[in-house]
């Protein structure tokens, strides 16, 4: 796909680390780990050019703590990535089941299950893209997915992004939904920079008719529906916080362990 379709996640490289969904082995002492996850994320957003606020909102953090004295639980809002996640694009056609954009600017197949998938969650949960696509390119694929507007409650594209390292991040704030109810499904670890522990890593699609990867998202997010808090589930599961910043802390090597 040329530059303003595609995510151009090709030059966008992944770190050294590839994202898989095994969970975490050993984790260290709590409060350690999230000291210096706080001081990693700090850096990134001196980095960046942005600033914390005084009241306490941060735009990047490893979850944003919400009111535990209610028993109302929110609805669970589940954030999907497009390419490599949904669906894989390319400027020609790779592989039988991928079809013509209707601007016919390149080719686009839909993973395995993505239909069931989305009809299942429908009743249960919110569901969102957050895609580092241009806007154009998004609008075409999610009429792909979803021709009837059946699905997605939202749609977020590169305009929603954070640039961080020369790649884009998504910061889920950017939802507008409770982050202790809302995850994120990508093949990319810089995606979930933002938000560590609303993370569920997913192996990248390239077109195998036999994946199953979807599936197996399902039966994690049903895991999740009645979950009050998805940071603790995700982090005990995944610990990305201690992946991302192992993986990154390279770039701040004044920002101490």
């Amino acid at each position: 796909m040329s530059e303003n379709y595609s995510e151009d996640k090709a030059e966008k490289n992944k770190p050294d680390e590839e994202v898989g969904t095994s969970r975490g082995t050993h984790q260290t002492d709590i409060s350690e780990d999230e000291k210096a996850l706080n001081r990693f994320l700090e850096a990134v957003l001196l980095r960046c050019g942005f600033a914390r606020k005084k009241n306490g909102d941060n735009r990047m953090q490893a979850c944003v703590k919400s009111d535990s004295s209610s028993s109302y639980i929110p609805k669970l809002t589940v954030v999907f990535d497009l390419d490599l996640t949904l669906v894989y694009s390319s400027n020609e056609k790779l592989f039988p089941a991928q079809q013509c954009l209707a601007s016919g600017n390149g080719y686009t197949a839909i993973r395995p299950y993505c239909d069931t998938l989305l009809k299942n969650l429908r009743p249960k949960c919110q569901i969102m893209i957050f895609s580092s696509g241009c806007e154009s390119y998004v609008n075409e694929v999610r009429n792909l997915i979803d021709p009837n507007g059946e699905y997605f409650d939202k749609i977020l594209n590169r305009n929603s992004c954070t640039e961080i390292f020369n790649f884009y991040s998504k910061d889920l704030v950017n939802t507008g939904t409770d982050l202790k109810r809302t995850v994120l499904i990508d093949d990319t670890l810089q995606s979930f920079i933002p938000q560590p522990y609303n993370g569920i890593p997913i192996q990248p699609w390239t077109g195998q008719e036999d994946d199953t990867e979807l599936m197996k998202m399902e039966e994690l997010i049903m895991e999740l529906i009645e979950e009050k808090d998805v940071c603790v589930f995700l982090k005990q599961r995944y610990n990305l916080g201690k992946t991302i910043r192992s993986n990154y802390l390279r770039n701040f090597s004044h920002v101490r362990k």
